[in-house]
């Protein structure tokens, strides 16, 4: 506007002292150069900010390339530990089985591998990407218990939030438990509380079962009545 402004002042100058060929020429040629200058710095400006932007969108885009790489290295890690800690419980036990010196009737070795079986079936529901990884790892531990011919009822209330691998691992643990001495049947439900999740169990399990002391934010109470089992894991996520 105030190059406009200029040359238009400085035309009407020219035009009321005579405008010649020869002074059209230059006020053309000023005009020119220094329009030309002006646009020249504001596209310089303008290619700058287009790099600049492409830049910090580089920057974001690589920072979060690594964080979900660190991630994923941290997930990893964990489940391997845990596929170690696994073999350290179940490769004892096939031993025994493959070597005729564990009896395969008695209560205490299923018992034993019931446990496995539902702990390897969680570990490989772990690496599912599902929406619900809590609800879906139930069901993985559950799977065992149903080939027992436990009946499983596992329900939801409300939409659930996302919960930490962690704390999955403290509420199966407590399922995974509950299941293996449930003799007929099984009720599991998750609810949505204020802060986090509540996860109900009932079993006809006949007596008290041994279960987690909880931890990563997950308290675990349990009731007894007339053989069946009432426990709660509830975790608060504040």
């Amino acid at each position: 506007m105030f190059l406009a402004a200029e040359a238009l002042a400085t035309l009407g100058v020219q035009a009321w002292d005579g405008l010649s060929r020869t002074g059209l020429a230059g006020f053309l040629a000023v005009l020119a150069w220094s329009t030309g200058g002006q646009v020249a710095v504001a596209a310089g400006v303008r290619a700058l900010d287009i790099a600049a932007g492409q830049a910090a969108a580089a920057a974001r885009s690589e920072e979060a390339a690594r964080e979900r790489a660190a991630t994923a290295a941290v997930i990893q890690e964990a489940r391997h530990d845990r596929w170690l800690a696994l073999q350290e419980s179940a490769v004892p036990l096939v031993a025994e089985l493959a070597a005729g010196t564990a009896d395969p009737g008695d209560p205490r070795l299923r018992n034993r591998c019931a446990v496995q079986a539902a702990r390897l079936r969680r570990l490989l529901a772990e690496g599912d990407d599902v929406a619900s990884s809590l609800v879906h790892e139930l069901h993985a531990s559950a799977d065992v218990a149903e080939r027992r011919g436990i009946a499983v009822d596992i329900e939801t209330a409300g939409l659930l939030p996302p919960v930490p691998a962690l704390t999955r691992r403290v509420i199966t643990d407590a399922a995974i438990a509950i299941l293996t001495a449930a003799h007929s049947q099984a009720r599991i439900t998750l609810a949505v509380v204020t802060g986090g999740v509540a996860v109900s169990f009932v079993a006809d399990t006949g007596a008290v079962v041994l279960l987690p002391a909880g931890g990563q934010g997950v308290a675990i109470e349990q009731q007894q009545d007339a053989g069946m089992l009432w426990a709660e894991a509830r975790w608060n996520s504040r």
